[in-house]
C-alpha cells in the first residue's frame, strides 16, 4: 500500500532539502582552499663537514629564541635544506654544532 500524495511530497521535499543542504556544505569545502604554500629551499656555504649543521627556521613571534622548525643535516652530508612554508615572511639561519651538544650557543 502506497503512502497518501501528502506524506510522499513531505518525504520528497525532506530528502530534496538534505541533498541541496549536503551539496551546499560540500561546495562550500571544496571553495576554500588550503593555504598556498612554497619551498624555501638553500644550500650551507662554509661548514667544515666534520660537524652536524642546524638549519632554523624562524617567524618574528620567538625569533632567536624558539625557531618553528629546525633541520639537522649530519657531518658529510650534502648540506641542502627545505621547507614548505605558508605564505609570509620568515626568517633561516644555518649554524654549524662544533661542540655537539645539539643547540645554538649564543
Amino acid at each position: 500500500m502506497k503512502p497518501p500524495l501528502e506524506v510522499r511530497r513531505r518525504i520528497t521535499a525532506v530528502g530534496l532539502c538534505a541533498a541541496l543542504t549536503f551539496f551546499a556544505l560540500f561546495a562550500a569545502r571544496i571553495g576554500k582552499a588550503a593555504p598556498e604554500t612554497f619551498k624555501l629551499a638553500g644550500r650551507v656555504l662554509g661548514a667544515s663537514g666534520k660537524n652536524a649543521v642546524y638549519v632554523a627556521r624562524w617567524q618574528k613571534d620567538g625569533f632567536l629564541t624558539k625557531p618553528v622548525r629546525e633541520i639537522k643535516i649530519e657531518p658529510g652530508a650534502e648540506p641542502v635544506f627545505q621547507f614548505e612554508v605558508e605564505k609570509g615572511r620568515w626568517a633561516v639561519s644555518p649554524y654549524e654544532d662544533r661542540n655537539a651538544n645539539d643547540k645554538l650557543d649564543m
